[in-house]
């Protein structure tokens, strides 16, 4: 009977992803679901046993423990004051988002001892069925009718997940390792390319975010380049077949967008026809229905009741009201569109920054959850530097970033040695930063973390690999 080791609970975690994410879709007590106990389970026991294992390790895992929990600690003090009445969240929601944090960056060490210097054939092929049961599951839920909505109003497919956002994350991250990885093995050639055209199709046409459309786009395109790239450079000698696939592809995808449209350009037509209009709700009291908003309805009805001093600071701060304030003038200023809620919290925040000027709250945050639901910032590289502070974005995203800066020189230096797998995967990191930067639902998801870790350990892995340039 063959030795089970360390790494094999490692490929039974990633399988387990998808299925953990399905089953808090369908179970769940309102925010709560028993699959965030049940994830964990597996790398934390690693961790442990790492921990009594390796002596070595052990001194590093107490250190990071230590300055994580410190962390926490001070955040969460800061946040237990700046409570209001309109926070979105207490202080137990906001240690979760801190948890969450703190399991990915302890997962990515998992990742990255367990499998340094290893082979990593069999943590892709595990990977690649990581990725079919997602997308089967998918368009299962769609035959069946079972699928639920990538928006409140019914615009796009996310299956039988909590999250449109994060299926998109997790398919556009994928397709960086996936591409390359089966298109250089020529053994069931058309089954992969009916795999990874199913995930294109489904982001690009089906899920209804601009993130999914475009990334689905991008990511061939990166594949093309880096294919000629790779030739120029005589890393790579070029593979037709696999250049005129993706040209295929995205040919394919290109045309069926201008002929059948998709969810995602009727969802932004829907937008764009709803921007600046007042909503024709009951209890609407503060806005005349023809007048033009630059907000969104609840902010403004949130300004009209600071101007009348109905809102004390026990439900909202001075800063937050101050704040506010400069978010409609700039708005207004600027004729935004009312329905660009993204932009909209950013300016917010930026704002809301620049009014405290508590110096331990520029370096511990001032709370993701003490704002409104609505002004909750989903922009997560610019909350981790906002809502958790200077050291928080140090802790949470800097070794990530650092990972990425070490790919990126080496990468640059051996520039005649890296091939097309090399710098997918750069672009894969560096697309994950994007999406987290612009849309979201990517670092702090539980369920897009697996490839969020994987990206940066093959990129570490093969940056290592790379030979000093002679």
């Amino acid at each position: 009977m063959q030795k089970i080791k360390k790494e094999d609970f490692i490929y039974l975690f990633i399988l387990l992803s998808p299925i953990l994410d399905v089953f808090s879709s369908i179970i769940n007590f309102g925010s709560f679901s028993p699959s965030l106990f049940i994830r964990p389970i597996i790398p934390l026991i690693l961790l442990i046993y790492i921990f009594i294992k390796d002596k070595k390790t052990r001194k590093y895992l107490i250190t990071a423990g230590f300055i994580y929990i410190l962390f926490a600690i001070v955040h969460l003090l800061l946040y237990r004051d700046l409570i209001t009445g309109i926070s979105y969240g207490g202080i137990i929601y906001e240690a979760s988002y801190l948890c969450n944090y703190t399991y990915l960056i302890f997962t990515l060490f998992l990742f990255l001892y367990l499998f340094k210097d290893k082979d990593k054939n069999k943590l892709n092929r595990t990977f690649v069925i990581y990725t079919t049961i997602y997308i089967i599951s998918i368009y299962l839920s769609i035959i069946t009718n079972t699928a639920g909505s990538t928006y409140v109003e019914g615009a796009g497919y996310k299956g039988w997940f909590n999250t449109g956002g994060a299926v998109g994350s997790i398919f556009i991250s994928s397709l960086f390792i996936l591409i390359p990885y089966l298109f250089n093995n020529k053994k069931h050639f058309t089954l992969k390319v009916l795999l990874i055209a199913s995930i294109i199709f489904y982001l690009c046409f089906l899920l209804g975010t601009r993130v999914g459309l475009l990334g689905g786009i991008i990511v061939l395109f990166c594949y093309i380049a880096f294919q000629i790239f790779c030739s120029i450079t005589k890393t790579n000698k070029i593979v037709f077949k696999n250049i005129l696939t993706s040209c295929a592809l995205l040919i394919v995808t290109i045309l069926g967008l201008f002929a059948i449209g998709s969810e995602s350009i009727n969802r932004r037509q829907d937008l764009a026809d709803l921007a600046g209009k007042v909503p024709d709700v009951e209890e609407n009291t503060v806005v005349d229905l023809d007048e033009t908003i630059y907000m969104a309805y609840d902010l403004v009805k949130l300004k009209v009741q600071i101007e009348n001093n109905i809102i004390s600071e026990e439900y909202m701060s001075k800063e937050q009201q101050r704040a506010l304030l400069e978010l409609d003038k700039y708005s207004s200023k600027n004729k935004l569109a009312s329905t660009d809620v993204r932009k909209q919290q950013l300016l917010y925040h930026r704002f809301l920054y620049q009014e405290q000027n508590n110096i331990f709250l520029k370096l511990f945050g001032n709370g993701y959850l003490t704002n409104a639901g609505n002004l909750t910032l989903e922009m997560e590289i610019i909350a981790l530097f906002y809502n958790f502070g200077i050291i928080g974005f140090v802790i949470f995203i800097g070794p990530f970033f650092l990972i990425f800066g070490y790919g990126l020189y080496k990468g640059v230096k051996n520039i005649r040695q890296i091939n097309v797998s090399y710098l997918m995967l750069l672009a894969g990191c560096f697309m994950t930063y994007m999406i987290s930067f612009l849309a979201g639902h990517t670092y702090f998801n539980s369920s897009v973390m697996i490839v969020i870790v994987l990206l940066h350990t093959l990129l570490l892995e093969k940056a290592f690999l790379l030979k000093k340039e002679k």
